[in-house]
């Protein structure tokens, strides 16, 4: 029937503004992951490069940067593990599988 239709259409509709921004937001985590990777590769290079190695405050400048930003990659890791456990949270209760979207 149409108002079934209607309903199911609202229904769909309802569930996507729910899982959206959460979806989102994972997306946004993953960049921010990725892009917190590629810095800390860059900065094992340079602390890997022997040039490097005669400077010893600049070393120990980037190895503390190497610390914070690993530390800042665990957050962003917990709060990428704890969103996508929200989604899949939400996708289960309104009924769509995990692997759809």
């Amino acid at each position: 029937s149409r108002a079934g239709r209607r309903a199911r259409a609202e229904a769909l509709s309802a569930r996507r503004r729910r899982l959206r921004p959460l979806e989102q937001e994972l997306a946004r985590l993953e960049h921010e992951i990725a892009e917190a990777e590629r810095r800390r590769d860059a900065l094992d290079r340079r602390l890997a490069d022997p040039a490097t190695h005669g400077d010893g405050e600049a070393l120990r400048a980037l190895a503390r940067e190497r610390e914070d930003l690993e530390q800042a990659l665990a957050v962003l890791l917990e709060r990428w593990t704890e969103t996508g456990e929200r989604l899949e949270q939400a996708r289960a209760e309104s009924g769509q599988d995990a692997d759809a979207g």
